[in-house]
């Protein structure tokens, strides 16, 4: 699973408008462009993917992020960090989106996290997209190729077991 870790990144940099089109289910995105997202402390963190786009005339960021298994921080933990870094650099909404690779991966992840008191309030919500519970076969009917990668990583057919795709 750590293998498409890496492919993922490079598509979501190389394919940016397709995936974010396909993953926000929207067709009217306009890259500005791809940001760099190193964020200059004692340990530099650096985003999946961070890029600036343009949609129904207003821009915002949109953060992906990939994950293939479960990670020890929780994701809400690192997408707070993520979230703040970007609103503070570029005073743009943050649109944040968590891609799970694996079918094991974030299955407890809700897509936000928040506490409330009489005098402090706190959310942070995210798109969370499970590959494994996304029909493969529809997305080849796309036929849009920076999503084609990840179709082994999708639910099969009805009629064809998870052994027949993957091999």
């Amino acid at each position: 699973m750590a293998q498409y870790d890496i492919s993922a990144k490079y598509l979501l940099l190389e394919h940016p408008k397709a995936l974010i089109e396909y993953f926000l289910g929207r067709q009217n995105v306009e890259i500005i462009e791809h940001l760099n997202t190193d964020q200059p402390t004692f340990k530099t963190h650096r985003g999946d993917s961070t890029t600036r786009i343009r949609i129904d005339d207003e821009e915002v960021i949109v953060h992906l992020e990939v994950q293939s298994g479960n990670s020890p921080k929780p994701m809400w933990a690192r997408l707070a960090a993520y979230c703040g870094f970007l609103i503070s650099e570029f005073q743009k909404p943050v649109y944040c989106i968590v891609l799970y690779l694996g079918p094991s991966a974030g299955q407890n992840d809700p897509g936000y996290y928040a506490y409330e008191t009489e005098e402090f309030r706190y959310l942070i919500q995210y798109k969370v997209i499970r590959l494994a519970e996304i029909d493969g076969q529809s997305v080849l009917e796309t036929q849009a190729p920076a999503l084609l990668p990840f179709t082994p990583l999708m639910k099969p057919p009805a009629d064809m077991g998870a052994d027949q795709c993957s091999g």
